[in-house]
This record gives C-alpha cells, sequence and structure tokens, in this order.
C-alpha cells in the first residue's frame, strides 16, 4: 500500500488512540502496574502463560486488594477499586499486563505498593507498582496496545462512573483492531 493509501488507516488508528487516553483521563489513576508471571510458577511447558490466565491473575489481585480495603462483602455493597488493564506481548512473545489502579480515595495513602508488589511476587511473579508521575503518558502508554492488536479491559464500576459522566460506555474487552 502507499502512503496515500495509509494515511486514513493511521487516522483512524491514531483517533482511536486519542479516544482511549482521554476516556481515561476522566478518572483518578494513583497505580501504575506492571505484572510479569515467573515461568517456574505460571506458564505452559514452553514458558509462556495463556492470557485468560494472565488475566485472572491480576483479577485475583485486584479481589484481595479490594476484600483489604473495604473488607469482605466489597462487591455486594458495589464498592471496589476501578481498572483498566491493558494484555502486552514482550518482543520475544512472552505476555505481560498493565493496569492503571484508582479508587475514590488515594490508593497511596490507604494500601501500601510495596506490601503488594511483594504479594504478587510470592504468588506469580515480579510487579512494578508505582504512583504515576505523568497521568497522560501512562494512559498513552497502556492505550497503544489497542492499536496494536492488543486488548483493554474496563472494570464494571469504571463503566459505571463513565456512565453517570454522560460517556456511555459499556464493559467488557475491546475488539483488536
Amino acid at each position: 500500500m502507499s502512503e496515500q493509501a495509509l494515511a486514513p488507516i493511521v487516522h483512524r488508528v491514531t483517533a482511536l488512540h486519542q479516544a482511549y487516553v482521554e476516556l481515561l483521563s476522566r478518572f483518578e489513576w494513583h497505580w501504575f502496574c506492571t505484572f510479569t508471571f515467573d515461568p517456574k510458577k505460571h506458564s505452559s511447558p514452553n514458558g509462556f502463560i495463556h492470557p485468560e490466565k494472565a488475566f485472572k491473575a491480576v483479577m485475583l489481585f485486584i479481589h484481595k486488594l479490594n476484600s483489604a480495603i473495604y473488607g469482605k462483602n466489597w462487591k455486594r455493597r458495589g464498592d471496589g477499586v476501578h481498572w483498566a488493564i491493558a494484555l502486552e506481548y514482550h518482543k520475544s512473545g512472552i505476555l505481560h499486563l498493565h493496569a492503571l489502579i484508582g479508587d475514590v480515595r488515594n490508593l497511596n495513602e490507604i494500601a501500601s505498593r510495596v506490601g503488594w508488589k511483594e504479594w504478587w511476587y510470592r504468588e506469580f511473579g515480579i510487579a512494578r507498582i508505582e504512583e504515576p508521575k505523568d497521568a497522560g503518558g501512562v494512559q498513552g502508554y497502556c492505550t497503544k496496545y489497542v492499536v496494536k492488536g492488543g486488548e483493554i479491559e474496563l472494570s464494571s464500576n469504571l463503566v459505571n462512573r463513565a456512565s453517570q459522566l454522560g460517556l456511555g460506555l459499556r464493559g467488557g474487552r475491546t475488539k483488536k483492531l
């Protein structure tokens, strides 16, 4: 394809990426996380972890975090952190996940990033959990994978908060492009 023929496609991909960045910029994010998986603990014989298994591991992390913050019945009461999770494949083909996590309260004041990094290490592998220094930068970093054929999943309470803002968003995974 010529550059001229590619221009409309590039424009749509850029617009999609910008739309995701704009959407995520409407929410407070307290943690930017990168989750990796120790092949000795959670992978197939070839060293790769299945995307669904990786996603379920992060969902367990989120569940434990919510239980620690909100107590045992957090889901029934409608409490819980909001999140956006992006799946990314390294050049080697190994999967890791990025997550933006936020709450109505500042997570950095009510939960220990170090403690949760240690929990992930015991269970799955290495995690980086940082307070975002540049909100736009981490939103852009997480959303760039959608335009590269990746997926982003948004928490249902983020979807609910978006609809309260009149954004008309549905939950679930985005489709690969």
